[in-house]
């Protein structure tokens, strides 16, 4: 078998009709070869998309929206549940006001087993309180984002 491309070898096709010449020393792993890069494309194709379709089988319900004073950024406060075998958590994602919460985590925090309700305040337009997050356990728990200082109580 020979490969042609319009009458002129290709970068890399000459490497191929090589190999495929039943007298090159690599013609009896070709079979091997294509089979190990096929798992090698499959396994990358699977680890890229672990992250969406775990994030596509969960959901978030928003529980309540604070608007900046200046009504530039919104602190989002919600519930995300990922399905029967995780709990549901209590996060919060700081936005621009105009956007809509993705179907991601909290950028801001991610509270786990919270006992009370959590609180999202305005101090000023770069100070945020966020208050109830005493009762329980945080993954998640930045002090600044977007150039707004962030103070748990």
């Amino acid at each position: 078998m020979r490969i042609r491309f319009y009458g002129a070898d290709v970068i890399g096709v000459a490497a191929l009709n090589r190999m495929f010449n039943p007298l090159h020393p690599l013609r009896k792993y070709a079979r091997e070869i294509f089979i190990v890069g096929a798992g090698i494309l499959a396994v990358l194709l699977v680890v890229s998309g672990i992250g969406s379709v775990a994030d596509s089988a969960c959901g978030n319900e928003v529980l309540h929206q604070e608007l900046s004073p200046n009504k530039k950024l919104k602190a989002v406060i919600f519930q995300r549940d990922c399905g029967a075998t995780t709990e549901f958590s209590t996060q919060i994602s700081l936005l621009n006001a105009a956007e809509k919460l993705p179907n991601w985590k909290g950028n801001l925090f991610i509270g786990n087993d919270l006992s009370g309700i959590i609180t999202a305040k305005w101090k000023s337009n770069s100070l945020l309180e966020i208050g109830g997050t005493n009762g329980g356990s945080s993954s998640k728990q930045e002090n600044s984002l977007e150039n707004v200082e962030i103070r748990y109580d």
